[in-house]
């Protein structure tokens, strides 16, 4: 069975897994950008990693959020870190399938099998309140 999961460098412990997206618009001026530290985020399906380089922790928490919108929505999209492209997720019904993102004069090329959406939605929320118990010690306190 194919595996995905959402990893950090350095290590985040995780805090309560939020029950919906957060409306990232809103937080961002209640936030101090430039304390947090840098994150480097991968993705890893069945033991292949993904991933661009280290971020501002609230950009990737940005990217994360936005991953777990389109993942509850059942999306096809192009799935960024950082704003660059890094995988193609494609949702049929209730099943998921990364490929490879297309270069010109290649053929298209699944990552690896097809997954329950549902896993990658719910990963993506997982990672996504990992990444909020970090950045909320950075944001107003009535956010927390």
């Amino acid at each position: 069975m194919t595996e995905f999961s959402v990893n950090f460098e350095p290590s985040i412990e995780g805090g309560d897994l939020l029950n919906q997206p957060l409306l990232i618009d809103l937080l961002g001026p209640r936030c101090d950008y430039r304390a947090m530290p840098a994150v480097d985020v991968w993705y890893f399906l069945d033991g292949m990693q993904f991933g661009y380089h280290p971020s501002n922790a609230f950009i990737v928490l940005s990217d994360l959020n936005a991953e777990w919108e389109l993942a509850t929505a059942r999306r096809s999209h192009i799935l960024e870190l950082s704003g660059y492209p890094v995988l193609e997720v494609e949702f049929q019904e209730q099943k998921a399938t990364f490929y490879h993102l297309d270069r010109p004069g290649c053929p298209r090329s699944q990552v690896t099998g097809s997954l329950d959406a549902g896993l990658v939605e719910s990963e993506f929320a997982r990672a996504t309140s990992t990444l909020w118990s970090l950045v909320s010690r950075f944001c107003d306190s009535d956010l927390s």
